[in-house]
Order: C-alpha cells, then sequence, then structure tokens
C-alpha cells in the first residue's frame, strides 16, 4: 500500500497498481485482489479498465530493427 502499512477501521488508503500493456493495443481489463484482515470482506476484487495506445515511437530496446512498424527507425526515431 502507497499511503500506509496500517489503516484504523473505516480509513481510507490508496493502492498503486502497475498494468504491463506491452503487446496490448485498446480496451483491457484487469482484476485486483487486495487482501485485508476484515472479517467482512477479507478479499476485494477490484477491476481496473484501460485504453492502451499505441504510441508513434518505438523504442530500440522494445522493438528491434525487424519488429519495428513501417515509419519507425529502430533507434526510437519517428522517420515520418
Amino acid at each position: 500500500m502507497i499511503s500506509s502499512d496500517h489503516l484504523d477501521p473505516g480509513a481510507i488508503g490508496r493502492v498503486k497498481v502497475t498494468v504491463a500493456t506491452i503487446n496490448s493495443n485498446g480496451p483491457l481489463s484487469k482484476h485486483i485482489s487486495i487482501y485485508s484482515n476484515d472479517r467482512i470482506t477479507p478479499v476485494l476484487t477490484v477491476e481496473v479498465t484501460l485504453n492502451v495506445v499505441l504510441s508513434d515511437v518505438v523504442l530500440k530496446d522494445v522493438a528491434p530493427k525487424d519488429m519495428a512498424p513501417k515509419g519507425v527507425a529502430s533507434k526510437g526515431v519517428a522517420t515520418k
């Protein structure tokens, strides 16, 4: 948890989530399970929905020269 490692009953906290979007394009949904010692809801499942948009720039380490889309140089510089 980002905001605290302990929450009093009824308190609010923040959780940071990182979603791997490599090889994704368009709508994407992921389910995240949050575990606690709450007797009523020990596991809370949250759905995160996002829209992945492909970038015009492909980084050298992510896409080798033979995998770079047309119009993009292998060094990550757009060649429009």
